[in-house]
């Protein structure tokens, strides 16, 4: 009988407490190996959306700029100032 077999066997069915602790720890180490590559696989697509994230902003960015928009909170924040002296001359 090969080792293969005999980790099957073990694995289906331990008999003994040495058995158990095998069958036991080769369960968490293929759950540890499980966790890992779905840590991997969430952390590659977290990075690939920031990029895809940066890229949109820059076009957005661009597109402002193109249409003469501009820096829309510099502008915004100006316009509210206006308001806000006018206000307290009331």
């Amino acid at each position: 009988m090969d080792f293969g077999m005999k980790m099957v066997d073990i694995m289906e069915n331990p008999t003994s407490v040495p058995e158990l602790m095998q069958f036991v720890q080769a369960t968490l180490q293929n759950m540890q190996e499980k966790f890992q590559n779905v840590e991997d696989s969430i952390v590659k697509r977290m990075t690939e959306t920031g990029k895809k994230l940066d890229e949109i902003e820059k076009g957005l960015t661009d597109l402002m700029d193109h249409s003469g928009m501009g820096e829309p909170y510099e502008e915004d924040l100006e316009s509210d100032k206006d308001f806000s002296d006018t206000d307290k001359g009331r």
